[in-house]
């Protein structure tokens, strides 16, 4: 059963980081309320939107990073 699931290491990778991916979103949101981001959101939208989607998409890609390096680790100290 482990073998199988560390042969398919990708999919797990990936369910595991949009797991908490979607467990940062809930627990630390962007903080839209902020001033600085307000008077962004005002004058410079595309700078607004710019920054947030880079800050949006980094909670699942960090993630995925960590658990592909953790089961690829164990994959390579199970053979």
């Amino acid at each position: 059963m482990i073998q199988r699931i560390l042969h398919s290491k990708n999919l797990v990778a990936c369910l595991l980081a949009a797991a908490t991916g979607m467990v940062l979103s809930i627990r630390m949101p962007f903080p839209e309320e902020n001033l600085f981001f307000e008077l962004m959101f005002l004058w410079a939208r595309p700078v607004f939107v710019g920054f947030k989607f880079p800050t949006s998409c980094s909670s699942t890609q960090l993630p995925y990073i960590g658990y592909s390096i953790l089961l690829s680790g164990l994959y390579i100290s199970s053979r």
